[in-house]
């Protein structure tokens, strides 16, 4: 999710440091930049300023060979219609990312 022509244009995890700054852009053509929150095995979370500092959580939970990619946003004080956006544009890029 994290390579090229995942969440991001270009590979993100070289460029994310723990506690560090970011700024990327999204293969939806947003450009996103912040911190980053932490990195782990499965995931990482970073805040998106232009979503006036949202967390974004990118995370695969499963074992046995079934595994689950999921993204969710933890928005705060933005407008419903920009959340009910940012929900539509995300659930079809990640339709599109899981089936290439």
């Amino acid at each position: 999710m994290a390579g090229p022509g995942g969440i991001f244009a270009e590979g993100a995890l070289g460029k994310l440091r723990e506690g560090g700054t970011y700024s990327l852009r999204t293969t939806t053509g947003e450009v996103w930049s912040g911190r980053v929150g932490f990195i782990m095995p499965r995931g990482f979370c970073l805040t998106v300023e232009s979503l006036n500092d949202a967390m974004a959580w990118f995370t695969i939970e499963g074992a046995g060979g079934t595994y689950e990619p999921q993204l969710w946003f933890s928005t705060y004080g933005l407008p419903q219609a920009r959340v009910t956006q940012l929900e539509t544009r995300w659930a079809e890029q990640m339709k599109k990312i899981l089936t290439q």
